[in-house]
């Protein structure tokens, strides 16, 4: 007895392109997922990139005090818009 079913002559092309079409939708997934993982890294990357520019921003921003009180205060405003995601 054959462990393989036999299968139907007219089908046989059929089953042939759904085997190829599995096996490239299988690496499809595959790729996605280390897509997924490395545009995750990236995210975090750029996350911790932002957390220290605004921690940079907040230093730069203390330390422009000894400007003229006019020019201070615009460009206190100006940043914290920005860190607001707006435009002074």
């Amino acid at each position: 007895m054959s462990k393989y079913t036999p299968v139907d002559p007219d089908k046989w092309v059929e089953m042939v392109k759904a085997q190829a079409e599995n096996a490239r939708l299988k690496a499809e997934v595959e790729q996605s997922k280390r897509i997924n993982t490395e545009l995750l890294v990236l995210s975090e990357r750029q996350a911790s990139d932002i957390r220290r520019l605004t921690k940079a921003g907040d230093a730069m921003a203390k330390a422009i005090r000894w400007l003229p009180q006019s020019i201070s205060d615009h460009h206190l405003d100006a940043w914290n818009a920005a860190k607001e995601g707006k435009q002074s």
